[in-house]
């Protein structure tokens, strides 16, 4: 219509879901930000210091002594009761320690051999091989056996580095000839007799 102002009207325009969401998330946001920056709450008033002169560490050291001979010791334990059988019942008996044998030494051996018959300790380590030496020699050996735990090779290393199957012959010859000579079981019996052998120690 001519001669009147023409008015628009413009209607707000809805937002979008999405800028809802950005919406409310910037307020979350601002108010954690609000919250961060608050003052901290004022600390606690300290207790005053008492003034008083510092103590040295000879001092300080006598007063924790004086404290700890304060607590009361704890009580002492029972004394224990003698084991006393019940009737009809033995006692526990602990089985004794079982001693452990001291061999004699290998040339204790040779010794008595070479002195039973005469013979110096040279000739039964050599390699002399008359009938009466090698008799002689077989002998300590078999004793060496008997009376000791060495095992053959040392043996025989003893009896100028022989080798073990020349123990082990001796070993077999003399337990032989044992089972038939009833003179040669005395004179072996008469030598271990005056070989030294130490008294067993028992075992803690």
């Amino acid at each position: 219509m001519q001669g009147q102002e023409s008015v628009l009207y413009f209607q707000p325009r809805t937002a979008t879901p999405s800028e809802r969401l950005f919406d409310a998330a910037h307020r979350a946001r601002q108010q954690r930000i609000a919250a961060l920056a608050r003052p901290d709450p004022p600390l606690a008033k300290l207790p005053e210091i008492i003034d008083e002169p510092t103590k040295t560490g000879r001092q300080l050291l006598e007063e924790w002594r004086e404290r700890q001979r304060a607590i009361p010791l704890p009580p002492k334990p029972p004394e224990p009761q003698p084991i006393v059988a019940k009737k009809g019942r033995p006692l526990k008996v602990h089985p004794q320690p079982t001693p452990i044998p001291i061999f004699p030494p290998i040339i204790d051996i040779q010794l008595a051999v070479a002195k039973f018959y005469g013979t110096g300790l040279n000739d039964l380590l050599s390699s002399r091989r008359t009938a009466a030496i090698v008799k002689r020699r077989q002998i300590a050996m078999f004793l060496a056996r008997k009376l000791t735990s060495r095992s053959m090779p040392e043996i025989g290393r003893r009896f100028g580095n022989r080798d073990h199957t020349t123990v082990l012959h001796a070993i077999s010859k003399i337990s032989g000839l044992l089972a038939r000579d009833a003179d040669l079981a005395a004179e072996i019996a008469t030598i271990e007799a005056t070989i030294p052998i130490p008294a067993a120690m028992p075992v803690e």
